[in-house]
């Protein structure tokens, strides 16, 4: 009678553990996002682990011009975040991403941020009397892209160009105005929201520039399509708005 105990309670213990399908099989997605995305990305890795704890996210933050050239280098990427349209459409053109899985998962703007306690300037009066103004490189940062036709659009471009310093993603930029490298800077409102050390001088008319907005794609050459799906799905919830929303951007 004990050994039928044990063995009832032995079964009923597997059970809980692996459920009557038997052992969920456990996967992991490596994703790589724009550098702008850095801190509401890793909330929601965190709300995606409490739906699906049997996927496993590796993420990696850059320039998204930066993870369209280790794309094309083949670097291990199951999903792609971008901060603009046109590097996914690069990596379409070169038939690296599944077309079909493109989706739009947040928005955002361009600001101007000066150090904390500075004198506010704009846009259209740059350069002004500051020695140097900080984007991202326009070839390889949409923050940067943005900030360049901004400028082109105002009509100073040329005026502001020999003031510029060139960060390779958009929290270089941001480094460069909180250290007092450069006077001001162009970077997004959300990356303004996570700094005490700035505060925004101006906001960048909409007519000014290209719509910002954030593309999802799954790649191509993913080994764990499954997940990856599961994984650029899970953006398009409520629960993943929301925390977009939390940080700033715009859903």
């Amino acid at each position: 009678m004990k050994r039928f105990s044990l063995l009832i309670l032995t079964l009923v213990i597997l059970a809980s553990m692996f459920g009557c399908g038997g052992p969920q099989e456990k996967s992991e997605i490596n994703i790589s996002c724009a550098a702008s995305l850095k801190d509401v990305v890793g909330d929601i890795i965190t709300a995606f682990g409490n739906e699906d704890p049997n996927v496993k996210v590796t993420v990696n933050y850059a320039s998204s011009g930066t993870i369209v050239n280790q794309i094309k280098e083949g670097a291990p990427v199951d999903v792609f975040v971008s901060a603009g349209r046109k590097e996914i459409d690069s990596l379409n053109e070169d038939g690296l991403i599944d077309a079909d899985s493109i989706a739009e998962v947040a928005g955002n703007q361009l600001v101007l941020v000066v150090g904390k306690g500075s004198e506010k300037v704009s846009f259209d009066k740059l350069p002004g009397d500051l020695q140097y103004i900080a984007i991202g490189e326009p070839d390889s940062v949409p923050a940067g892209r943005y900030a360049k036709e901004v400028f082109t659009n105002l009509g100073n471009w040329d005026k502001v160009q020999p003031k510029l310093v060139m960060g390779k993603d958009v929290r270089s930029v941001l480094a460069y105005v909180e250290s007092g490298s450069a006077g001001a800077g162009a970077v997004y409102k959300t990356d303004a929201m996570i700094s005490d050390k700035v505060e925004i001088s101006d906001v960048a008319p909409e007519s000014s520039h290209e719509k910002i907005s954030y593309f999802s794609v799954i790649v191509k050459a993913s080994e764990n399509k499954d997940a990856a799906k599961k994984f650029i799905d899970f953006l398009q919830t409520d629960k993943a708005k929301d925390i977009f929303k939390k940080y700033g951007f715009e859903v």
